[in-house]
Formats: C-alpha cells, structure tokens, sequence
C-alpha cells in the first residue's frame, strides 16, 4: 500500500487527474500480470508511441542540421507530444491504476459470459457546485479471484478515465482490486468504504445494465433517472 495512504483516501494523481477516494493498494505485480486482461494493451501501445517519439526526434535532429530549423521545431514538439502520450499509455499498466484509481463499486451481472457492472461520478472536478452524472458501464471480466462466483456478488474496482464528453469524462475503465491482491480483507475494507447509497443504486440498475451492451458508458442523473449527453 502507498506509504501513509489507506484504502478510501485521495491518490496521487495519475494522468493529470486524482482521485479523491482512491484504492491505495499495495499491488502484487505478479497478480496483475496474470489477471489485468487490460495489461499488455497498454504496454504495447505505449512501446508503440515511444518507438514513434524516438522515430520523431531523430528525424527532428536531422532536420536542424540540414538547416531547417522550422520544421526541425515542429516535428521535434511533435515527437514530444507523442512521447507524452506514451507516457500517459503506460500509466494504464502496472500498479499505478490500482494505487490511484477512483475506488468504485462493481457487481457481477452475469456468469456466461463473466460480467460485472461498475457505478461512477463522470464529474471531471467532484467539488464542483453542479449535480452528479453518475456513469455505468458493463465490461465482461476473464476471471474474479477471491470473489465468489454468483450473480450480485460485490466487487470493488480501481477506475481511471479518460477523454471528455461535453465537461464530462467519456470513458470509463475499472479493474477489479482482487486483480491486483490476495488480501480479503482489503477487499472487504473496500466494500465498506465505498458509500452505501452508492452499492445500493448500483444494484436498483443491475437488471438494466444486464441487457445493455458491454463497454458503452451509461450516464444517468443524481437521482439516478437516464440521460444522454
């Protein structure tokens, strides 16, 4: 676990955001390796985009000294740009989502396929005077370690997000803690850390979200009626 940090208190901030109730685990990298289905998109996207900022700079070095300085420039903060978004990729993977990642609730949907839904404020800034839109999304799951196999079952997540839908975060991506621990009680910790209204609306929602579409965010009002953005 962060040092000083116990589950439910704010992260650091990860990719330009920070979570104010993050999951603050003390990750088992083996466990990831072997669970987070998430894994090695991210670390082979962000090899890609640094093969491509390298790439870019170089090209940025011969072009200074065959006197074009211009575009020497341009393709140089290019390739900087690039190498930026390699390094925000790279936050995706490892332990950085399951340390500082908003810490939500999931439930399993269904078990043919394995599927859980997870419930989580789309707010960009949480201390904002304007109302929550909450955002539900089903994503199917490869396995759910320490988590008994049924309809229902409680699974708290790490979320991190990413683009913007109108001042609103558009996507929502959560990974369940137990990808990343072998310790029950952090997971129960974090069952009872996550507020109970929160646990409650997201089961109101379940038969809904059973029937929806796996990986297409769900936005609803604070009283947790529908809505589109």
């Amino acid at each position: 676990m962060p040092a000083n940090r116990e589950v439910g208190e704010p992260g650091e901030s990860i990719n330009f955001s920070q979570a104010t109730r993050a999951a603050n685990l003390d990750v088992d990298r083996r466990l990831v390796n072997q669970y987070d289905q998430f894994q090695t998109k991210y670390v082979w996207l962000a090899r890609i985009a640094y093969v491509v900022a390298l790439g870019l700079l170089g090209a940025s070095v011969w072009l200074w000294r065959s006197n074009h300085g211009l575009w020497a420039t341009v393709v140089g903060l290019l390739g900087l740009a690039v190498g930026l978004l390699g390094y925000m990729l790279g936050q995706g993977a490892g332990s950085g989502p399951y340390e500082n990642g908003l810490l939500v609730p999931g439930i399993v949907t269904s078990l043919e396929p394995l599927a859980i839904a997870v419930l989580a404020n789309m707010h960009k800034a949480e201390d904002n005077n304007e109302p929550v839109l909450w955002g539900a999304l089903k994503i199917d799951v490869n396995a759910l370690p320490l988590h008994a196999r049924r309809v229902g079952e409680q699974v708290p997540c790490a979320a991190l997000f990413s683009g913007d839908k109108k001042g609103y975060w558009a996507q929502l991506e959560p990974r369940p803690l137990a990808w990343a621990t072998a310790n029950e009680q952090v997971i129960r910790d974090a069952i009872t850390t996550i507020d109970q209204h929160e646990w409650q609306a997201l089961s109101r929602l379940l038969p809904t979200l059973a029937t929806l579409p796996s990986d297409v965010v769900q936005y609803y009002r604070a009283d947790f009626t529908p809505t589109t953005l």
